[in-house]
């Protein structure tokens, strides 16, 4: 007798088959597309389509497990569903994550439909009202302080710690750094460093300096005895970065100061937060820099702003709501 396959097995595979098959994920977007997601909705589009989708799958099948257990997708009712999400929403997710969480159990219902012949609806709706806190731990930013206490935490560097020192100077995202290899940096005098993006989000190039004696020590180790063409960062995707950065600020106890969700403390987590913290450094440089030069400190600030946008990758307009997002973000 076959072993048994698990909630979680029996939604992976109904995943897999509806990626297989399809012209590798092609743009959602086209008119093809459009009328192909009314007539065929279990299609898959991209890799962080399907990464979210089996995200939720697990996170979905462990709570059936626990509460009902049920072992088989055609069990699952529209009412267990919706107890989940509720579930969700009292234990801290964000709307922004409850919302996906319901995209993602819809797109679920359609795949096990087409991979077992099934007639299933997992259709839930986002209760607001049950959100206690509609803030991600993600919004807040490391200080310098809880930045240091992972560096110190660090014995054997791995490509996410590699990654976490990178972007606490940088900025950048996972999705930047993971196609950069060893030939996009160039080193100068006085422990300069010159990163060099291409094609980032957006499609823009962009390069970014450093002039830190702890950064430069960090890049010359992460080239040394690797050939121009080597990606810097080996094969790093963004929930392996994360997962290990969560894990030390869990193990650590970084929490949001200034929340709780019923009388507990709310884990910081996400690269996210090293970005905002890495810019906020940036612009009180920047800020200093222009003062030095003689602008007003009106005009430092706008200037510093602008140089903060283009850090980032968002141009160099100056975008307010960029701005917003990443200065105004507290610890």
């Amino acid at each position: 007798m076959g072993k048994k396959k698990s909630l979680f097995y029996q939604f992976q595979s109904s995943i897999n088959d509806s990626e297989s098959g399809h012209k590798k994920f092609v743009d959602k977007h086209s008119q093809k597309s459009q009328a192909e997601q009314e007539s065929q909705p279990w299609r898959i589009y991209s890799f962080s389509a399907k990464s979210n989708l089996l995200d939720t799958a697990h996170n979905f099948s462990g709570y059936l497990k626990e509460q009902y257990g049920i072992s088989k997708v055609k069990e699952i009712s529209s009412d267990m569903c919706q107890s989940w999400l509720d579930h969700c929403s009292k234990n801290g997710c964000s709307i922004a994550t409850l919302n996906c969480y319901s995209s993602n159990l819809k797109k679920l219902s359609h795949v096990v439909n087409r991979h077992f012949g099934l007639h299933t609806d997992f259709s839930t709706t986002v209760k607001h009202e049950l959100v206690i806190d509609k803030t991600s731990p993600r919004e807040f930013a490391l200080s310098k302080e809880e930045i240091e206490m992972v560096k110190s935490s660090i014995v054997k560097p791995c490509n996410s710690s590699n990654y976490f020192l990178f972007s606490s100077f940088c900025a950048t995202r996972v999705n930047t750094v993971e196609k950069l290899m060893c030939r996009d940096l160039t080193f100068g005098k006085d422990y300069v460093v010159t990163v060099r993006i291409l094609s980032d989000k957006g499609g823009r190039d962009r390069t970014i300096t450093v002039q830190d004696k702890e950064f430069y020590k960090l890049c010359r180790s992460l080239v040394s005895n690797k050939n121009p063409d080597s990606l810097l960062f080996g094969g790093i995707k963004k929930d392996s970065a994360n997962r290990w950065l969560n894990r030390r600020l869990h193990r650590l106890g970084i929490t949001v100061k200034s929340q709780t969700i019923g009388g507990k403390a709310i884990f910081k987590r996400g690269n996210h937060s090293v970005r905002k913290f890495a810019i906020q450094e940036y612009c009180q440089k920047q800020y200093n820099h222009h003062l030095e030069q003689g602008l007003s400190p009106d005009a430092a600030k706008r200037q510093a702003e602008k140089d903060c946008c283009v850090r980032l990758g968002h141009g160099s307009e100056g975008r307010s709501d960029i701005i917003k997002i990443y200065l105004s973000a507290g610890s």
